[in-house]
């Protein structure tokens, strides 16, 4: 039972990595999930070989449009404790007052290690570098070199597992406009402790440390309801659907500073959002 409730993270941390954006409006696309997803919380997977599709849908805030992101993510497990990561995002920016704008993000790649692993329990540390292989000025890309450090834990108390992250990220550019991400989630079993179906059920949040355009400490916190089925009985694929939904909106624009509706630090305020993933583990 284990190995499929273990599967079963690895697959629920992806869906809550691909949900979670994190844009710096001032360089239009962020670090991770700018146009990539964010990786701070896909730490609380165990190292394995993998090829994931990640398909995300968002809805900006105040009827600003949508965001559509393309994702392919491969990892690989040199070691039983540690592997590398590449992933490749296409970005698709239709904005209400803005031409509508595809092209490809940023590419980001990294390193997962387990730092300990005991019975029920793990604790992993990870780091990824995005390169500004997006076009700023068309919202797809940060425009600068970014970098996020991420430490999670994970833990099983019968059935059900536990998993939370905290992560942070920036921009290695003269206004790197650090953010810190949050993740708190568990994972339960539906149709019976065998069954092939997980609910995931969690929240998350990011916390703009400093910024050009929103207060410091600013923050959005979000629901991310979701479920994972398994369709094989080795679990090796597995297909899933979550929400994103926010419930607190603190974010608060600079005293001075006026945002237009033709502003890309828009793609920074989503309400609401769908994703979808298929993921295969070799």
């Amino acid at each position: 039972m284990r190995g499929w409730i273990t599967g079963g993270l690895i697959l629920a941390c992806s869906v809550f990595a691909s949900m979670s954006w994190a844009h710096h409006p001032g360089h239009a696309v962020s670090v991770q999930s700018s146009g990539q997803f964010n990786p701070y919380v896909q730490g609380n997977g165990l190292p394995r070989k993998s090829l994931t599709y990640s398909f995300d849908w968002s809805h900006l805030d105040n009827g600003a449009g949508y965001v559509l992101l393309n994702q392919v993510e491969g990892e690989y497990a040199v070691l039983d404790r540690l592997s590398v990561l590449l992933r490749i995002p296409v970005l698709s920016l239709q904005m209400n007052f803005r031409p509508d704008k595809t092209g490809l993000g940023d590419i980001s790649a990294g390193v997962k290690g387990v730092l300990w692993q005991d019975a029920g329990h793990s604790l992993l540390l990870g780091s990824d570098f995005s390169f500004p292989t997006g076009d700023q000025a068309n919202g797809t890309g940060a425009g600068s070199v970014g970098m996020s450090s991420y430490l999670s834990y994970q833990y099983d108390f019968g059935f059900v597992r536990l998993f939370t992250s905290l992560g942070s990220g920036f921009l290695f550019d003269s206004d790197p406009e650090p953010t810190l991400l949050p993740s708190l989630g568990v994972t339960i079993p539906v149709l019976g402790v065998d069954g092939p179906l997980l609910a995931v059920l969690g929240v998350r949040a990011f916390v703009l440390l400093a910024d050009e355009t929103f207060q410091n400490g600013s923050a959005k916190v979000f629901a991310v309801p979701g479920l994972v089925f398994f369709p094989t009985d080795n679990r090796q694929l597995s297909l899933s659907l979550s929400g994103n939904i926010a419930i607190i909106d603190q974010l608060k624009v600079k005293p001075g500073i006026i945002l237009s509706n033709v502003s890309l630090a828009l793609v920074q305020d989503a309400r609401a959002g769908i994703n979808f993933q298929v993921s295969y583990a070799f």
